[in-house]
């Protein structure tokens, strides 16, 4: 084999396992942010479109990828968080993903996001 062919294979795996490491990473940074602040629908609606980011990144990688980092992550986000029939963040999506069902349990976090409370 050429020693170039090798090079550039390493270069995509390296760059494969950075993209996976950043969206996991900016996953991680929003579900920090909910456990501290509530977030508005646009940046819930972010926040979701971050896991698929994530979600897609290790699929991509194949079956040695390792899913540790990201179902810790997601642990936090069950966390604080309970699923939800009323999230407005599962229409027009090709699949509905478990995380898109999910909103906040805090009150104070709900209202941020405009969903209505069913006990008024």
């Amino acid at each position: 084999m050429h020693p170039g062919r090798r090079s550039i294979g390493c270069g995509r795996l390296r760059q494969a396992v950075a993209v996976t490491s950043s969206e996991i990473e900016a996953w991680e940074r929003w579900v920090s942010e909910m456990e501290h602040h509530p977030l508005d629908g646009f940046e819930y609606e972010e926040a979701l479109a971050s896991r698929d980011r994530a979600s897609v990144a290790l699929e991509i990688r194949g079956p040695g990828a390792d899913w540790a980092e990201l179902d810790a992550i997601d642990a936090r986000f069950q966390a604080i968080t309970a699923e939800d029939e009323r999230s407005p963040f599962t229409s027009d999506r090709p699949t509905n993903t478990w995380w898109r069902w999910r909103l906040p349990t805090s009150p104070e976090h709900l209202s941020y996001l405009d969903i209505g409370n069913p006990d008024h």
